[in-house]
């Protein structure tokens, strides 16, 4: 059928995302699409299948990227937009100053986490074992928490 989008397990893609990754990573997947002429997908999945779960972070970076590509091409966002301008709680803050470009290339001087004491103390032992410290979070104090 036209159109529809086919995959593939690439083992070239394995063996270079193995190379790349060594160690550092107990569960990957990784997908390189390809929309012309013929759409199609090469997978690799390495300690991976369609039930692995992963934090939803990991995946929304490469989604969000594209979607902001989008806007831009479309003309409905800048990379210079600011977080003020689509956030507007946000204005006159740190996080309100910070452009498209600078959160889509995580090159916006923000913290990494929150600094507040209560969020350090949870995220230590996220730290040692590997959990995600945002874990519950809603969005609204993840913007509360970066003014």
């Amino acid at each position: 059928m036209a159109g529809e989008l086919s995959f593939q397990n690439s083992p070239e893609l394995v063996t270079s995302v193995g190379d790349l990754a060594g160690n550092r990573a107990n569960h990957l997947a990784v997908a390189v699409v390809d929309l012309d002429p013929e759409p199609h997908a090469d997978l690799a999945l390495i300690n991976a299948d369609a039930t692995t779960q992963f934090e939803i972070g990991s995946i929304t970076k490469a989604l969000t990227g594209m979607l902001l590509a989008d806007a831009v091409k479309y003309g409905k966002r800048s990379l210079e937009t600011e977080v003020g301008d689509i956030v507007p709680s946000s204005q006159r803050t740190a996080l309100g100053t910070v452009t498209m470009l600078e959160l889509a290339t995580h090159t916006s001087g923000l913290p990494r986490m929150p600094q507040t004491p209560g969020l350090a103390l949870r995220a230590l032992p996220c730290l040692f074992l590997g959990l995600n410290p945002y874990f519950g979070s809603k969005p609204a104090t993840v913007v509360q928490l970066a003014e």
